[in-house]
């Protein structure tokens, strides 16, 4: 049977992240897989791969073929110059002490790389930087730290917690304390397991922003308002609140986009100016790709220009007067056909209703 390495897609429109799969190489596209491997998410920056690199070299040595694309990530991960050296060792060019050196070396080398390439936007270049945001006369509403799955996985969260904390490190000397991020889709039971794990990071989070007077904001979306408040209640904390994003309520959830702003109201410190229909109704853990599911052929929902989805706008910027709320709404249009001219078309839109 012949096998490929490659993508599957999972997410959703404007924001979709694939899992690394072994697949029959005669199967549909977002068919039935043999093996997951791994994840590859490029909305962060750089792209979050988390990649099972032992996993990945048993299938290369078995003779499957990777995707152009999942060839790049095999190379960036290493697992390609890890199978030319074996390849070196089984033909007695080394041996293996001098391949595992190699590779070490490699490793080092790469790393090195990525960390000069992360340390590029510091001192200087971040003052550049806000220096031309405010000679256009523009401000940072907030800074967008998605990390990928959120922080359900124990064993990656201390990782993802460092790099939330410096990206909000990186916020506040761009002038603005809030940073938007994903944190995964919280379970409506608070005894399941993965409850416990976001509630202890989420709490790590809420202690520094909190020393900070600063905010890690969640974009609502994969759990119900109400769902959500028990959650950020139990942290006992505004240092994590709420990015209310009206169209992923009625999008995914279903959930009435006004009652959650009055429900999140003590909570909200950013929202999104965004429309959408749901089209079919499918589990969020399924969405956000927490939980394996069938391969979906038909979209689940649809974001739209602003007033051509359901979300109600009118009776939710009344809500978020109710509340006290004057922040930024800050217009989200990354599908479409011509996002710059629906951009121009929502700030219309809001003007007239503000």
């Amino acid at each position: 049977m012949p096998v490929k390495i490659r993508l599957a897609r999972h997410g959703k429109k404007g924001y979709a992240f694939y899992h690394i799969v072994v697949a029959d190489s005669r199967a549909p596209r977002d068919g039935k897989f043999i093996e997951k491997i791994g994840t590859y998410n490029p909305n962060t920056n750089p792209a979050t791969i988390d990649l099972n690199f032992d996993k990945a070299l048993e299938w290369l040595q078995k003779g499957a073929q990777p995707t152009d694309t999942c060839r790049a990530i095999l190379s960036y991960k290493g697992v390609m110059y890890k199978k030319h050296l074996l390849g070196g060792v089984a033909k007695g060019a080394f041996d293996e002490a001098a391949a595992d050196a190699k590779f070490e070396k490699w490793m080092s080398e790469k790393a090195a790389k990525i960390s000069a390439k992360t340390q590029k936007l510091t001192g200087e270049k971040r003052r550049e930087f806000l220096k031309m945001v405010k000679d256009h006369g523009l401000v940072l509403s907030a800074l967008c730290g998605d990390l990928g799955h959120g922080f359900g996985d124990a064993e990656k969260n201390p990782q993802l917690i460092e790099a939330s904390k410096r990206i909000l490190d990186l916020a506040m000397e761009l002038e603005t304390n809030i940073v938007t991020t994903h944190i995964g889709v919280v379970p409506t039971d608070p005894n399941h397991p993965r409850y416990k794990i976001m509630q202890d990071a989420c709490a790590q989070l809420a202690e520094y922003a909190d020393s900070l007077k600063a905010h890690f904001a969640i974009e609502t979306g994969p759990e119900t308002a109400a769902t959500l408040k028990t959650f950020l209640d139990s942290l006992h904390s505004t240092g994590v609140a709420v990015n209310l994003d009206p169209a992923n309520l009625v999008m995914v959830t279903g959930d009435d986009p006004v009652q959650a702003v009055y429900t999140l109201k003590d909570y909200i410190v950013h929202t999104h100016a965004k429309d959408g229909r749901k089209l079919a109704d499918r589990d969020s853990e399924s969405i956000y790709g927490i939980v394996e599911d069938e391969p979906v052929t038909s979209p689940s929902f649809i974001e739209l220009p602003l007033g051509e989805g359901d979300v109600p706008f009118e009776p939710y910027l009344k809500a978020l007067d109710d509340i006290g709320f004057h922040g930024f709404l800050t217009i989200e249009r990354e599908v479409g056909d011509d996002p710059i001219r629906d951009i121009r078309a929502a700030v219309d839109f809001l003007k007239a209703r503000i």
